[in-house]
C-alpha cells in the first residue's frame, strides 16, 4: 500500500483537474495513490481524469452513484483510501511540489497530531494572491477553540493520519467545518506554516453557489459545538454570533446584539472556568477575534469609540448606555435607523446618473465629523471648479451596492477616493476598500484625494504594502496621488510607481466655513482628544491636560469629533456646523485630532495640537504653522507654556483664500486625468 492517498472529489471540472492532476504528481514525494471521486454523467471530466488513468496507474476513478453532494462523495472516497496518511485536494487547486513531502515529514515526527494543514495562497477572480495566514498562525489550541464557531483550517490544505480517528465526513453543505467541529476534543489539529498549496476561489465553487445554504449549516455546526463542548444552548442567542457570519445584514438593534455579544462570551468564559477545556489565553484570543467580528456586523457603529476595547474590557452597562443615547437622540436622522433604505436610495441615484459624472469613494456615513467636513469640502471644490456633481459610495454602504456600481460607472467618469488618514495599516478596512476600488475600474481615471500614508514596519503589513503597490502601478496613465503633508508625499514616492503624486492640503482647508458658525463669547477651555488606536495619551495624561485646562477657565468643555451615528450626506451640514460653533465658543483648545487644529484653524480659535501614533498632525501643521495662536508640542510638559504664548494673541482673520494657491496642483492634475 502507498503511504499517502489524495482524496480528490471532481464535478464538471474539466477546465481545472488538469492543474491540479499534474500538481500531485510532480511531486517530490512519490509514494502515493490518487483516489478521484466523480459524479455519474459528468462524461466531460472522466474523459481527462482516464487519460491520465492510461498513463499512470496510481490514478483510481470512483463513480459516486448514491450520495450527490460533496461530503458524499468524499466517504465515497474514504473507503478506497487504504494508505497510512489521506491528503486532501480539490479539483481547481494546485499543490506545490514539496506539500506531500513536508506534510509526511512533519507527522512522522509529531505522532500525536492526527490532521495537518498548511498556510496558502488564496487567488480571487480578478486579483492578486493573498496568503491566508500572514503574521499569525494559529496553534493547536487555538485551532480548538476557533472550532466553536468556524475552520481555521483550509480544507484542500488537509493531511490526515488515517488511524487517527474513524473518518467520516457529515452530511452537511459545510462538510470540513462539520467534521473538523467534531473533533474538538478527539484528535490534535496543527498547521504547517509554509504555503503548500495555491487555492482558487471563483463563483462557481460550492461555497458561492450555495452560500445561504452553507451559511445556515456552519451556523447550525458551531451551535452543535458549543454545545457538546461546553455544554452551553445557544439557542436564545441570534444567529449572527455562530459560523460563517461575515456577510449577515445589520441588525435592527445593533447595540442589542453587541449586549448578547457579551453575554455570550462571557457565559462560555465563565463555562470553561469551571471545566477548564481550553487555555485561558487562546481562548481570549479567540473570543477577541469574534468580538471584533461583532462589531464589524454592526458596520455603521463599530467606530465609536467606547468600542476600542475588548470584550473583557467593556461593561455590558456601557453598551445600554450607546444603545439609549442612540434612540434618545433627538438629532439621529431616521437614516441611521433603517439600513436597507439607505441603500435602496443610493441604488436609485446611481442608476439615475447620467454620462460624465464623477464618483466619490470611500466618503464618511459613520461618526467621524472631519471626516464629512472633508467629504463636504469635496463636493464643494468639485461643484465650483468642475461644475459638477458628485455622486458618492459611502464606506459601510459600499458592499451592498458595488455591484450595481460598477454597471452604473462610464469608463469616462473620473473616480475619486476621499481624502483623509486611512490608508495603511492602521485603519486597514479603509485601505483595503480604495485597493478595490482601484481594481475595479481598471479604464478610469481615478484621483485618491489628500491623505495621510502610515503604514507599521512589520512584515505582514509590508507584504499588504508590495500588494497595493501593485494594485496601484497597474493604473499608471490614469492615476494621480494626493499626498496631505511631506511625510506622505515621501511614503508614496519610495513606495508607490504612479504618474503623479502632489502635495496638497487637508481638503477641509480650501472651503470657505463662515456661513457654518455664529462668533460667540470665548468662555470655556474645549478639550477634544482621541480615544481609539491613534491615541498615545494615558487616562493620567488626560487628567493632567484636563488640569492645566482649568487653570484657563473653570468652564471645561469636552467634546469629540466622533460620535454615534451613521449619517447621509444631508446632515453633513448640521453635524459640522454643531462642531465648529463648540470650537467658536473656546478661549482655547487643547486636542491631539487633526480636525481639531484644523477645526481651531477656521473658528480663528487659540489652540495646543499635540501628537498621537502617526505622523499626521505634526505634518499638517506645516500648512498652518503661520496662524500664530494655533501650536504644536511634541510633549505633554510643553503645554502650560504654549497656552500662555497663544492665549494672549490677538485672534488673526482667517480666510480660505490664503490657501486657495495650494490647490492649484490638484485642479491641474484633475484637469489632465478628465482631457485623457
Amino acid at each position: 500500500m502507498p503511504t499517502v492517498s489524495w482524496l480528490m472529489p471532481a464535478f464538471h471540472a474539466e477546465k481545472t483537474i488538469k492543474r491540479a492532476i499534474e500538481s500531485m504528481l510532480n511531486q517530490s514525494f512519490q509514494d502515493f495513490d490518487i483516489i478521484i471521486i466523480l459524479e455519474e454523467g459528468d462524461i466531460t471530466t472522466y474523459e481527462v481524469c482516464n487519460a491520465y488513468l492510461k498513463n499512470d496507474k496510481r490514478i483510481k476513478i470512483v463513480i459516486n452513484k448514491n450520495e450527490r453532494n460533496i461530503a458524499g462523495a468524499l466517504n465515497a472516497g474514504l473507503e478506497r483510501c487504504h494508505s497510512k496518511y489521506i491528503a486532501r485536494m480539490d479539483a481547481d487547486d494546485f499543490s506545490h511540489f514539496d506539500r506531500l513531502e513536508k506534510q509526511v515529514v512533519y507527522l512522522e515526527n509529531h505522532a500525536d497530531v492526527g490532521l495537518v494543514a498548511s498556510n496558502m495562497n488564496i487567488y480571487k477572480e480578478g486579483k492578486k494572491p493573498e496568503i491566508k495566514y500572514v503574521n499569525s498562525i494559529p496553534d493547536s489550541e487555538e485551532i480548538r477553540a476557533n472550532m466553536l464557531f468556524e475552520t481555521c483550517l483550509g480544507h484542500p490544505t488537509v493531511m490526515l493520519r488515517s488511524d487517527a480517528y474513524n473518518w467520516k465526513y457529515p452530511i452537511e453543505k459545510a462538510e470540513d467545518y462539520a467534521l473538523f467541529s467534531e473533533l474538538i476534543s478527539k484528535v490534535k489539529m496543527a498547521i504547517i506554516p509554509e504555503v503548500l498549496v495555491d487555492y482558487y476561489e471563483n463563483g462557481l465553487t460550492a461555497s458561492y453557489t450555495n452560500f445561504e445554504i452553507t451559511r445556515k449549516s456552519s451556523e447550525d455546526i458551531s451551535r452543535r459545538a458549543i454545545l457538546k463542548e461546553l455544554g452551553i444552548d445557544t439557542s436564545n442567542w441570534s444567529n449572527s454570533h455562530f459560523g460563517w457570519r461575515y456577510y449577515d445584514e445589520l441588525p435592527d438593534d445593533p447595540y442589542g446584539f453587541l449586549i448578547e455579544s457579551k453575554e455570550l462570551f462571557e457565559t462560555i468564559w465563565e463555562i470553561n472556568e469551571e471545566k477548564k477545556l481550553f487555555e485561558n489565553k487562546t481562548l481570549e484570543k479567540v473570543l477577541n477575534k469574534q468580538w471584533e467580528l461583532s462589531k464589524w456586523i454592526i458596520r455603521p457603529y463599530q467606530n465609536v469609540e467606547t468600542l476600542y476595547r475588548d470584550w473583557k474590557d467593556i461593561n455590558i452597562e456601557e453598551i445600554q448606555d450607546l444603545r439609549k443615547r442612540l434612540k434618545e437622540s433627538i438629532d439621529l436622522p431616521d437614516s441611521i435607523i433603517n439600513y436597507d433604505n439607505r441603500r435602496n436610495s443610493y441604488i436609485r441615484t446611481y442608476k439615475e446618473t447620467t454620462n460624465n459624472t464623477i464618483w466619490l469613494f470611500c466618503a464618511a456615513d459613520y461618526g467621524n465629523i472631519g471626516d464629512h467636513a472633508i467629504a463636504e469640502a469635496e463636493r464643494r471644490f468639485f461643484e465650483s471648479y468642475f461644475n459638477k456633481k458628485i455622486v458618492e459610495v459611502p464606506c459601510n454602504c459600499y458592499r451592498s451596492v458595488i455591484k450595481t456600481v460598477k454597471k452604473c460607472v462610464k469608463p469616462e467618469d473620473l473616480i475619486l477616493i476621499t481624502g483623509g488618514g486611512f490608508l495603511g495599516s492602521l485603519w486597514f478596512d479603509a485601505e483595503k476598500q480604495a485597493r478595490e476600488v482601484v481594481e475595479f475600474f481598471p479604464n478610469n481615471p481615478i484621483c485618491i484625494l489628500p491623505q495621510t500614508v502610515f503604514w507599521e514596519n512589520e512584515e505582514q503589513w509590508n507584504i499588504e504594502k508590495e500588494i497595493t503597490k501593485k494594485v496601484y502601478e497597474a493604473h499608471k496613465g490614469k492615476m494621480i496621488l494626493c499626498a496631505r503633508d511631506v511625510i506622505t508625499k515621501k511614503i508614496m514616492e519610495s513606495n508607490y510607481n504612479v504618474d503623479k503624486i502632489i502635495l496638497v492640503p487637508d481638503m477641509v482647508l480650501s472651503c470657505n466655513w463662515y456661513d457654518s458658525f455664529a462668533g460667540k463669547n470665548r468662555t470655556n477651555a474645549l478639550i477634544c482628544l482621541k480615544d481609539d488606536k491613534e491615541s498615545v495619551l494615558s487616562l493620567e495624561d488626560k487628567k493632567y491636560i484636563e488640569g492645566i485646562a482649568y487653570k484657563y477657565s473653570n468652564n471645561i468643555k469636552q467634546v469629540s469629533t466622533s460620535i454615534i451615528g451613521y449619517y447621509n450626506p444631508d446632515d453633513r451640514a448640521d453635524l459640522i456646523s454643531n462642531i465648529l460653533n463648540d470650537f467658536s465658543e473656546a478661549k482655547i483648545v487643547i486636542t491631539d485630532r487633526l480636525h481639531g487644529m484644523l477645526f481651531s484653524v477656521i473658528t480663528n480659535t487659540p489652540c495646543i495640537a499635540l501628537d498621537n501614533c502617526n505622523h499626521k498632525i505634526k505634518a499638517t501643521y506645516e500648512w498652518v504653522r503661520d496662524v500664530k495662536n494655533v501650536k504644536y508640542v511634541s510633549g505633554l510638559k510643553d503645554i502650560d507654556k504654549a497656552i500662555n504664548e497663544v492665549i494672549e494673541l490677538k485672534q488673526p482673520d482667517y480666510s480660505y483664500l490664503q490657501y486657495k494657491d495650494k490647490f492649484d496642483s490638484l485642479i491641474q492634475g484633475i484637469n489632465w486625468l478628465i482631457s485623457g
